[in-house]
């Protein structure tokens, strides 16, 4: 399983590891975490859970903006271990870290192409009738608004 998370932040991609490995770094849940590979436009963490590539070049990026209409400028692709004990809980607590971290905004996509989760101008927005009854978007830690998520598609 993969989501796909994609922001809008002007960091470059080394910084964003930086900051994404502390956060795997200083929390138990996650288990192990590493940079297994670092480039230019792309940068590649693991952790007991995912595997964790971080890109800015992407042509998905200007899709989903595009659709979105949000200015997005970094893809996070997690490669789900479903073998992790609660990965996608799990998963879903690192969103919520992440939120922390960084203040843009962001849209995280389940499968790559199911928006579940939308924060634009500070506004967090999950959309329940995507996901299985009982998804844990409460393990984000932070206050957000059950709605739709359109796109200019829809």
């Amino acid at each position: 399983m993969e989501y796909v998370l994609y922001a809008s932040t002007d960091e470059i991609i080394n910084v964003i590891g930086e900051k994404i490995l502390r956060i795997l770094k200083n929390d138990v849940i996650f288990g192990n975490a590493e940079i297994l590979d670092e480039e230019e436009n792309e940068l590649s963490l693991y952790c007991d859970m995912f595997t964790l590539q971080i890109d800015n070049s992407s042509d998905s990026i200007k899709v989903i903006s595009e659709e979105s209409n949000i200015d997005l400028k970094v893809e996070l692709y997690m490669n789900l271990d479903m073998q992790c004990e609660d990965v996608i809980k799990k998963t879903i607590y690192f969103v919520g870290k992440y939120l922390k971290e960084f203040s843009c905004d962001i849209i995280l996509m389940s499968n790559g192409d199911v928006p579940i989760i939308l924060r634009n101008s500070e506004k967090l927005i999950v959309d329940t009738s995507r996901v299985k009854k009982g998804f844990p978007f409460e393990v984000l830690q932070t206050e957000y608004v059950v709605d739709k998520i359109k796109f200019l598609s829809d």
